[in-house]
């Protein structure tokens, strides 16, 4: 969950100083200062930008079906034979702290 935290800060950093800079370009503006105004446009494709991150963002963190309970462990899904199984989400046995089911101890 951190990795995925810190792409999306720096996925969205440029957009964040692209938001810095069009408010400078603002204050600029308000102060009687001359500012090219071809940008303006640009303000409402970066708002629709920024709602679409904010929108993966919350999906990705409601939406993440590689959540194990706490006292299991997190097995991805591998090709044994040429056969693909499934991920799953295995019981560790409390008292000696190893996979309860037998043969997937060997991974891990």
């Amino acid at each position: 969950m951190t990795a995925i935290v810190l792409r999306l800060i720096l996925l969205l950093l440029p957009v964040l100083l692209v938001i810095l800079w069009l408010r400078n370009r603002a204050r600029q503006a308000a102060a009687g200062e001359e500012v090219d105004q071809d940008f303006n446009e640009l303000r409402y494709i970066l708002m629709a930008v920024l709602a679409a991150f904010i929108a993966l963002a919350v999906s990705l963190y409601f939406f993440d079906d590689e959540k194990c309970a706490p006292d299991t462990k997190y097995i991805p899904a591998k090709v044994v034979d040429g056969e693909l199984q499934p991920k799953q989400c295995v019981p560790i046995d409390s008292e000696t702290g190893s996979l309860s089911v037998p043969y997937l101890s060997q991974l891990g």
